[in-house]
C-alpha cells in the first residue's frame, strides 16, 4: 500500500505543478529502489479477511481496515490523521495515535 500512497503523493505534487515532470520521474526511480532494499512490502491479500471483518463489524471503509490489520499482524502501532481509525483499532488492541498535521 505504501507504494501506492507514495506514488500517488509524488504523481498529485506534479499535476499540481509542485515539482518538474523530471523531478517526479526521479522520485519514481527513488521509490522503487527504495522497495527493492529498505522497505518490506505486504501483500494486502495477505490482510484481506481480517480487514474485510474489522470494516463489516465497525462500518469503516476496506481501505482504513487495512491499515489497522497490518498493525494487528506485525505488532506496530498505527499512525493517521483519522479519529475514527484510532478508536476502531483501540478496539482491536492496536495502540493507535493520532497525528496532527498542519500547513
Amino acid at each position: 500500500m505504501i507504494v501506492i500512497e507514495v506514488g500517488n503523493t509524488v504523481w498529485k505534487a506534479y499535476v499540481r505543478n509542485y515539482i518538474t515532470k523530471d523531478d517526479a520521474l526521479n522520485r519514481f526511480l527513488n521509490l522503487i529502489k527504495l522497495t527493492k532494499y529498505a522497505i518490506k512490502l505486504i501483500n494486502e491479500m495477505d490482510l484481506i479477511e481480517e480487514a474485510g471483518e474489522i470494516a463489516i463489524k465497525n462500518k469503516i471503509n476496506l481501505y482504513d481496515s487495512l491499515y489497522i490489520a497490518l498493525a494487528l499482524k506485525e505488532g506496530t502501532k498505527l499512525l493517521t490523521l483519522d479519529a475514527i481509525q484510532v478508536q476502531t483499532a483501540e478496539r482491536y488492541c492496536v495502540e493507535a495515535i493520532k497525528v496532527q498535521f498542519k500547513l
